[in-house]
């Protein structure tokens, strides 16, 4: 984008979760993006979240998965929402 102009003024960049995640590990990606504007989802501590995230950890313990992200959540209160429909 740069690189043909689309940095400038007259330009707007809005990044989605995922890009705004991987650029704040990246400090010199970080310096390309002045002016750019990134979202994050914000997930509140509760007692839902972290029971969640009891069961996640109890159901994945053997494989090496991690911690779920935003997009987990998602889907678990899709799944729910469903059941409950």
């Amino acid at each position: 984008a740069r690189e043909i102009g689309m940095m400038e003024e007259g330009y707007v960049w809005i990044l989605s979760n995922g890009m705004t995640d991987m650029m704040r590990y990246n400090s010199r990606g970080l310096e390309t993006m002045q002016g750019v504007l990134g979202v994050r989802s914000q997930v509140p501590p509760s007692k839902e979240l972290e029971d969640f995230h009891l069961r996640w950890r109890r159901k994945f313990a053997m494989k090496d998965n991690g911690e779920p992200n935003v997009f987990a959540l998602w889907a678990y209160d899709s799944i729910t929402a469903l059941a409950m429909a």
